[in-house]
C-alpha cells in the first residue's frame, strides 16, 4: 500500500519502464498477425483455384460425355433408318428379277409398290423411273409419269453405280415438304434397260426419329454432308435443313473427339463433335452449347468464389479486429501512464483539500491544500499513516471546535465512528474562526475520499445578503403601505370631484359650455385615476397578488366596450378604428376587466402613435388546436425596431421622445396580464409593412348559460317600501356624492361618518322594524375601521347582523378585496364608482327592483338627456361620413359602428337593431349591402329631423 501512495505522489514505478517493453511486443505481436493473415489467404487462394479447376474439368468431361453419347446414339439411329429404306429398295430388283414387278406393266407394280409402302414407316413413297429420271412406277399414283425430284444433272452426278445415293433435301412436288431421295441402280436382265428404284424419306421422319435423344433440351443432332450442307436436324432445328454451315463436318469427324469451339451458327461456344454414318460423305453431329452444358458449374463456381471471398473477408476482419484490438491495448498502455500522472497533478492542483482514505483508514493520497487547511506538516502526512493518529493530533491541538467538551478517547472514538459511516455534506468551524464545508463519500472498496473546502467568506456572504435581503423585504412593506394609503388617498378626492363633474355635466339649468367644461374635468379626472390604477397593478403585480376573477362573459362584447372607450381618443386624432371578429363563442370563461384592459391598454397605444387620417385595425379569431384567443392591435404609425421589441414589455418604458402621453406602463401591464392568464403577448410589422402590430394569445375556456355563475343571489326584499340604506364613510364629500347619485332612486338614504355610529344605527334600525336593506361600507376610517365594524355588524344578532354590506372604498388591491369578503362584505366597489355600477349591485342583493321614487332606468335617461344635443350632433356627424363612404366597404364599417352606438344613447333600440343588421350584412359581404346602407341612411336623417323637432318643442 505504501508503495502504491508513493506512485501517487509522483515517483516513478513500473510503468515508467513498462511502455518501451509494451511497444516491442505489440510491434512483434503485429508483424506475426499480418504474416499469419498473407498465409491464410494464400492457402485459401490455392484452394479455390484448384476446385475451381477440377469442378470444371469435371464439368467439360461431363458435357463432353453427353455429346459424344448424343453422337453415338444419333450414328446408331440414322444407320438402321437408312438401311431400312435401302433394303426395301434393294428388295424390289429381286422381285422384278421373280417377275412379281414387271416393267411392261405399270399398274400392277404401282400396286404391289403400294402395298409395300403401306407397312413402312421409314419412307412415304416407293419409285421405279428409268435411267433417265422418269417415273413408269410409284406407291404415289400422282408421281407416275413425272420425273424424279433430283434434277437430272444432279441425279446423273452423284448416282452410284452398285450402291445406294442419298441425294436432297429437296421440296415434295406436291405437298413441298423437305425429303431426302435414296436411288439405286437395279439392273432388269434379258437384255432390258435398268431401272431405277428410289425412296421419298420426309426430313421429318428423321426428325421424329432423332427426338427421344433430345437431352437436354438444347441438344442439337443433325445429319450432314462432308461438305456442311444439312440434310437432316432434330427438334428445334428445321429450320437449318438444306442450309450448308460454315465449317464442314468432317473436319469434325477427323479429330474424333469432342471440340470446344464457336458455334457455327453464332452465339458463343459450344461442345460439338460428328460420326460419320454408313453411307460415304454423311455425318450425324452432336452439339451442345457450353452455356448449357456448364450452367450447373457457372453456378457452382459463383458459390465458391463467393465463399471464397467471405472467408477472405472474414479473415481479414478478424486480422484488422486484432491488429485494431493490440493498437488500442498499446494506447491503453500509454494513456494508463499518462492518466496516472494527469491525476497526480490534478489531485495536487486543486483548490481544495482532498485525501483518500483505504479501507483500513490508512492514508492513500492527499495533496499540499489539505495539508495546509488541517494545519500538518508535509511529512507527517504520508501512504501508511492511519486516520486514528490524526485525529489525536488535530484534538490534542484543539484544531475542532468542541461544542461539548468530553474526554479524548471518547471524541477520538466518535470522530472515527462519524469518518466510517457519515456520507455526504457537512459544515464545520475550526477553533480559529475558519468554516469548512465537507464532502464525504464511501468508494467502492471500501475506501473514502473526502473533499475540504474553505468557506470562511461565503459564509461571510451569505449573512451580509441576508442581512440586505431582511433590509429589502422591509422596504418592500413599506412600499406596499405607502401604495395602499396613497391609493385610499388618491381615490377619496378623486371620487368625489369625479362624481361632482359628473353631476354637474348633468344639470340642465346649466349652460352647455359650463357642462362641457364639467365633462372635461371628469374626463380628467378619470385619466388621473387610471393613471393611479396603472402604478397599483404594477405593484400587485409584483408582489403577486394580483388575481384574476375568472366569470362567464361575452367576448364580443368585450371587444366592443373597448373600441366603445377609446372612441373619443381615436376621434380627437382623426383616427378610424376596424374591427373584425372570426368565430368567437357566445361565452368564454375569463377575467373580463381584465380582458378588457389588455384590449384598451393595446387600441390607446396604437391611437397614440398613429398619424391623423390613419386606422387602428383590431382582429380577434379563435383557433381550435391548441384551444386559443388571438386577437391583433395593428396601426399606421412608425413601427418598432425588432431589436427595441423585447424593451417594450419592460415597465417605465417609452422607445423615444413622443408627443403622445403615457407612463410607459401600460404594454408592460397588459404582457403581466398574459402571463397571468396563461398566455403570451409579441410584436411584429403589420401588414403592408408599415407599423406595429401587437398581438395576444390567451387559452380558450369556453363557459356554458350558467345563472347562477352570472347572477348572485337575490336577497329577499320588500317591494312595498322603499330601499333603505347605511353609508359609512368618513369623508362628509363621499357622502354627498352617494346623496347625488341616488337623489332620483327614491331610496332611502341614512349616513354616519364612523364604524361606531354605524353599529348603533343599525342595532336602532333592527328595535325599531325598520332594518336596512344594505350597508354601504368605507373601509379605511379612523378608529373602528371598515374591516371591524363588518365583522362586529355580522356579530350582532336578528336582522341587523344579516344585512349585506357593500364595500365602497378607495382601496383596492386584491389583497383588500380578500379582507373585505373574509370580514363578511358580499361585494366590493371601488372609488370612484360609476352610479350605474352601483345600481346594478344594489339590484342583484335586492332583486332589482327599487321600491318607491323613480325608476333606475328614469334616472339614467335623465341623466342622459343632458347630453342629447352632444349625442344629436355627433349622429349627424356621422350620417355625413356615411353618405361620404359611397361603396367603400372599410368607410362604412367604420360609419355604421358609430351610428350604433350613438343611436343607442338616444334610447331607439330599434334603429340600433337595425344598424347593426347593415352592419353584418357588409362585413359577410352580401350583395345588397350598400342599398341597405343607403337605405338606413335615409331613414335615419328622417329620424334625426324628428328628434330636432322634438328638442325645439322642448
Amino acid at each position: 500500500m505504501p508503495s502504491r501512495g508513493m506512485e501517487m505522489r509522483g515517483r516513478p514505478g513500473p510503468l515508467a519502464s513498462a511502455p518501451l517493453g509494451l511497444s516491442m511486443s505489440h510491434a512483434r505481436l503485429k508483424n506475426l498477425v499480418i504474416v499469419a493473415t498473407a498465409a491464410v489467404l494464400l492457402a485459401l487462394g490455392v484452394l479455390v483455384a484448384r476446385l475451381l479447376w477440377r469442378g470444371e474439368l469435371m464439368s467439360v468431361t461431363a458435357a463432353e460425355g453427353v455429346v459424344t453419347r448424343a453422337a453415338d446414339v444419333a450414328q446408331s439411329l440414322l444407320n438402321r433408318h437408312l438401311l431400312q429404306v435401302e433394303g426395301q429398295i434393294t428388295s424390289l430388283g429381286e422381285l422384278m428379277g421373280q417377275d412379281f414387278l414387271d416393267v411392261g406393266d405399270a399398274d400392277r407394280t404401282s400396286r404391289a409398290l403400294r402395298e409395300m409402302t403401306a407397312h413402312s414407316f421409314t419412307y412415304r413413297n416407293l419409285l421405279l423411273a428409268d435411267t433417265g429420271g422418269m417415273v413408269w412406277a410409284s406407291a404415289v399414283e400422282t408421281r407416275r409419269g413425272r420425273p424424279l425430284a433430283i434434277p437430272a444433272a444432279q441425279l446423273q452426278a452423284e448416282l452410284k453405280p452398285d450402291a445406294a445415293s442419298i441425294l436432297g433435301p429437296v421440296p415434295h412436288p406436291q405437298t413441298g415438304e423437305l425429303m431426302l431421295v435414296m436411288v439405286r441402280r437395279i439392273p432388269s436382265g434379258a437384255g432390258r434397260p435398268d431401272v431405277l428404284a428410289a425412296a421419298e424419306i420426309p426430313t421429318a421422319l428423321i426428325t421424329s426419329a432423332l427426338a427421344p435423344m433430345v437431352n437436354p433440351s438444347a441438344l442439337r443432332i443433325r445429319l450432314e454432308r462432308a461438305d456442311g450442307l444439312v440434310l437432316a436436324a432434330g427438334p428445334g432445328q428445321e429450320e437449318l435443313e438444306g442450309r450448308r454451315l460454315p465449317a464442314p463436318a468432317r473436319m469434325l469427324a477427323r479429330e474424333a473427339s469432342v471440340v470446344r469451339s464457336p458455334n457455327r451458327q453464332g452465339g458463343g461456344d459450344v461442345f460439338a463433335t460428328a460420326r460419320a454414318i454408313f453411307y460415304p460423305g454423311l455425318f450425324a453431329v452432336a452439339v451442345l452449347p457450353e452455356q448449357v452444358a456448364l450452367a450447373e458449374w457457372f453456378h457452382i463456381r459463383q458459390r465458391v468464389l463467393g465463399g471464397g471471398a467471405l472467408i477472405a473477408a472474414l479473415v481479414l476482419a478478424f486480422s484488422a479486429a486484432l491488429l485494431i484490438a493490440l493498437s488500442a491495448r498499446q494506447r491503453a498502455a500509454w494513456e494508463r501512464e499518462a492518466a496516472s500522472r494527469r491525476l497526480v497533478d490534478a489531485v495536487e492542483s486543486l483548490p481544495d483539500g482532498f485525501v483518500l482514505w483505504d479501507a483500513e483508514d490508512r492514508l492513500v493520497v492527499c495533496n499540499s491544500r489539505y495539508r495546509a487547511l488541517m494545519g500538518v506538516e508535509e511529512g507527517l502526512l504520508v501512504p501508511g499513516y492511519r486516520y486514528e493518529e490524526l485525529v489525536r493530533g488535530w484534538l490534542a491541538r484543539g484544531l475542532y471546535r468542541v461544542r461539548q467538551p468530553a474526554p479524548l478517547e471518547v471524541q477520538v472514538a466518535t470522530a472515527l465512528e462519524s469518518h466510517r459511516t457519515a456520507d455526504g455534506y457537512f459544515e464545520r468551524e475550526l477553533a480559529d474562526g475558519r468554516w469548512l464545508r465537507v464532502a464525504k463519500q464511501r468508494v467502492a472498496e471500501g475506501g473514502t475520499v473526502v473533499i475540504l473546502c474553505e468557506i470562511t467568506a461565503a459564509r461571510q456572504t451569505m449573512a451580509a445578503l441576508a442581512e440586505a435581503r431582511d433590509t429589502a423585504d422591509r422596504a418592500t412593506a413599506a412600499k406596499s403601505r405607502l401604495l395602499a394609503h396613497v391609493s385610499h388617498e388618491l381615490r377619496t378626492p378623486l371620487s368625489s370631484l369625479l362624481r361632482l363633474a359628473e353631476r354637474l355635466g348633468g344639470e340642465t339649468s346649466l349652460p352647455v359650455a359650463q357642462r362641457r367644461q364639467a365633462v372635461l374635468v371628469g374626463a380628467t379626472a378619470r385619466h388621473l385615476l387610471a393613471l393611479a390604477n396603472e402604478v397599483l397593478d404594477i405593484a400587485a403585480m409584483e408582489a403577486h397578488s394580483l388575481t384574476l376573477n375568472l366569470a362567464p362573459a361575452p367576448p364580443a362584447a368585450i371587444f366592443e366596450d373597448a373600441l366603445a372607450m377609446v372612441q373619443p381618443l381615436a376621434e380627437a386624432k382623426e383616427v378610424r378604428l376596424s374591427f373584425k371578429a372570426e368565430g368567437l363563442p357566445a361565452r368564454i370563461k375569463a377575467d373580463a376587466t381584465r380582458l378588457r384592459q389588455m384590449v384598451l391598454n393595446l387600441l390607446a397605444n396604437a391611437v397614440k402613435f398613429t398619424p391623423p387620417g390613419s386606422t387602428v385595425r383590431l382582429d380577434a379569431t379563435v383557433h381550435s388546436s391548441p384551444a386559443l384567443l388571438r386577437f391583433e392591435v395593428a396601426d399606421q404609425g412608425p413601427g418598432v425596431p425588432e431589436s427595441e421589441r423585447d424593451r417594450l414589455f419592460t415597465d417605465f418604458t417609452r422607445l423615444a421622445p413622443s408627443e403622445a402621453e403615457g407612463t410607459g406602463l401600460g404594454l408592460s401591464i397588459t404582457a403581466r396580464l398574459a402571463a397571468l392568464m396563461g398566455g403570451r403577448i409579441g410584436c411584429a410589422d403589420a401588414r403592408g409593412g408599415t407599423g406595429a402590430c401587437f398581438w395576444v394569445e390567451l387559452p380558450l375556456v369556453l363557459a356554458g348559460e350558467d345563472r347562477a355563475e352570472r347572477e348572485p343571489e337575490a336577497a329577499p326584499f320588500d317591494a312595498g317600501r322603499p330601499l333603505r340604506l347605511l353609508a359609512v364613510d368618513d369623508v362628509p364629500a363621499n357622502l354627498s356624492v352617494l346623496r347625488a347619485l341616488l337623489a332620483t332612486t327614491g331610496f332611502e338614504l341614512e349616513t354616519v361618518t364612523e364604524g361606531v355610529a354605524a353599529l348603533e344605527a343599525a342595532a336602532v334600525a333592527a328595535r325599531e322594524g325598520r332594518p336596512f336593506d344594505v350597508v354601504l361600507m368605507d373601509v379605511m376610517m379612523p378608529g373602528l375601521d371598515g374591516i371591524e365594524t363588518t365583522r362586529r355588524l355580522r356579530a350582532m344578532p336578528g336582522p341587523a347582523g344579516r344585512v349585506p354590506v357593500v364595500a365602497l372604498t378607495a382601496s383596492a388591491f386584491p389583497e383588500d378585496v380578500a379582507a373585505c369578503r373574509a370580514a363578511g362584505m358580499v361585494a366590493h366597489l371601488s372609488k370612484p364608482v360609476e352610479r350605474g355600477q352601483l345600481l346594478r349591485v344594489l339590484a342583484s342583493l335586492v332583486s332589482g327592483r327599487p321600491a318607491g321614487g323613480k325608476p333606475a332606468g328614469d334616472a339614467a335617461s335623465e341623466e342622459l338627456g343632458a347630453l342629447r344635443p352632444l349625442f344629436l350632433a355627433e349622429l349627424r356627424k356621422r350620417l355625413d361620413q356615411l353618405e361620404a363612404a359611397g361603396t367603400q366597404k372599410g368607410a362604412l364599417l367604420e360609419a355604421l359602428h358609430a351610428i350604433a352606438g350613438t343611436v343607442g344613447h338616444l334610447g331607439e333600440p330599434e334603429l340600433v337593431a337595425r344598424a347593426r343588421g347593415v352592419l353584418k350584412a357588409l362585413q359577410d359581404e352580401e350583395p345588397g349591402a350598400p342599398e341597405m346602407a343607403r337605405m338606413l341612411l335615409a331613414e335615419l336623417r328622417r329620424a334625426v329631423r324628428g328628434f330636432m323637432a322634438v328638442e325645439a318643442a322642448a
